[in-house]
C-alpha cells in the first residue's frame, strides 16, 4: 500500500481499487507473465462497509479448507490451482506469515516454475532458502488438484491462459459499473492506452504489449518499420534467398550496407524483448511484429500477422 500511495495522492479521483488491480496485472506482465484483461470502474467502499476478517485462505489450509474458501468465491478446482500459481513470484516473510523464503529460484520471473518446484520437492519438503506452505502441499495431497499441477508444470501456455482468465474473474467480483462512473474513470490520465489484443499466444501477446508501449514511449515506430522493410527487401524471387528472416542482424554483410545505416538503433531498441523471451520467440518474428504494431500504434491499419 505504501508503494502505491504516491499514485493515489497524485490521482485522488481514481478509485484505490482500480489502482491496486491495475498494478497487479501490470506487475504480472512486467515479470514475463500473461496479459490479463483489465478495465476501470471499481468503487471504493467506505470503512463501515468493509468485509469481515478471516475470509482469505490460510497458509495452513488443507484441500478441504481450500475448496471451502475458494468455492465461496465461485471458483472451480482448476481455477484454484491456476490462481495458486501466483506463488511463482514473491516470497514469505517470517514477521508477516510466520514462514520465510521464496517458492522458486527466480521469484521475480512469472512462469510455471512454482508447479515444477512443487512436484520436484514433494509433500513437506523444500530446498534450503525455499518454502512451501501446507496450502501448497494440499495441491499434491488431493488427486484432482494434483492433476492440474502436473498439467501446468508441463504446459506453461495452459497455465498462463488459465491464470489470466481466473485473475480477471477475481478482479471483477462484485464490480458494478454505471456509465457515469465509467466515463469519469476513463477520463483520468493514469489509464494507459493498452495494446489491442491480436489473439496470439500468451507469449506473443506479451511481446506485442511490450512493443506497443515501447513505440508509444520512444516514438520509434518509423525506425522499426524500416528495419522490417529492409530485412524483407533482401528477398530474391529467383534464388528464393533473403527475405524477412533476420538478415539484418549485426555482423552480416547486408546489415553493414550503406543503405542500412542507423538500423543498429532499431536492433538495440528490440534487444531487451528478445532477451526477455529468449528461446520462445524468433528474431524475425519480433522484427515483423514490431513493424505491424508500429503501423497500428501510429494510427495506420491493422495488418494481419502470424
Amino acid at each position: 500500500r505504501a508503494a502505491l500511495r504516491s499514485i493515489e495522492q497524485k490521482y485522488p479521483d481514481v478509485p484505490v481499487a482500480d489502482i491496486w488491480s491495475l498494478a497487479a496485472v501490470v506487475a504480472i506482465e512486467a515479470m514475463g507473465g500473461p496479459a490479463v484483461t483489465w478495465k476501470p470502474g471499481r468503487t471504493d467502499h467506505p470503512p463501515h462497509k468493509q468485509c469481515p476478517s478471516g475470509r482469505l485462505p490460510a497458509a495452513t489450509s488443507g484441500p478441504a479448507q481450500l475448496r471451502t474458501t475458494f468455492q465461496r468465491m465461485g471458483l472451480a478446482d482448476r481455477e484454484i490451482v491456476a490462481l495458486s500459481g501466483g506463488h511463482t513470484v514473491g516470497r514469505c516473510h517470517r514477521g508477516v506469515s510466520g514462514f520465510d523464503g521464496a517458492w522458486t529460484d527466480n521469484p521475480t520471473v512469472f512462469d510455471n516454475s512454482y508447479y515444477k518446484e512443487l512436484l520436484a520437492n514433494g509433500i513437506g519438503t523444500s530446498k534450503p532458502g525455499q518454502v512451501f506452505l501446507p496450502s501448497d502441499d494440499a495441491l499434491l495431497q488431493d488427486e484432482v488438484f494434483r492433476a492440474h499441477v502436473e498439467m501446468y508444470a508441463k504446459d506453461q501456455g495452459a497455465f498462463f491462459e488459465d491464470f489470466a482468465a481466473v485473475l480477471h474473474k477475481v478482479q471483477e467480483f462484485g464490480v458494478v459499473r454505471t456509465k457515469a462512473k465509467k466515463k469519469k474513470v476513463e477520463e483520468v490520465a493514469y489509464v494507459p492506452e493498452l495494446a489491442p489484443s491480436r489473439g496470439l499466444s500468451a507469449t506473443y501477446e506479451a511481446v506485442h504489449e511490450w512493443l506497443w508501449n515501447t513505440i508509444k514511449e520512444k516514438k520509434c515506430g518509423s525506425l522499426l518499420i524500416r528495419l522490417a522493410w529492409s530485412d524483407a527487401a533482401t528477398y530474391d524471387v529467383f534464388t528464393r534467398s533473403g527475405g524477412p528472416h533476420g538478415c539484418m542482424r549485426e555482423g552480416t554483410g547486408e546489415a553493414e550496407h550503406e543503405a542500412n545505416r542507423g538500423l543498429d538503433n532499431a536492433r538495440a531498441i528490440l534487444a531487451p524483448v528478445l532477451q526477455r523471451f529468449e528461446g520462445k520467440v524468433g528474431t524475425a518474428d519480433v522484427w515483423t511484429l514490431a513493424a505491424v504494431t508500429a503501423v497500428e500504434a501510429m494510427g495506420g491499419p491493422r495488418i494481419n500477422w502470424k
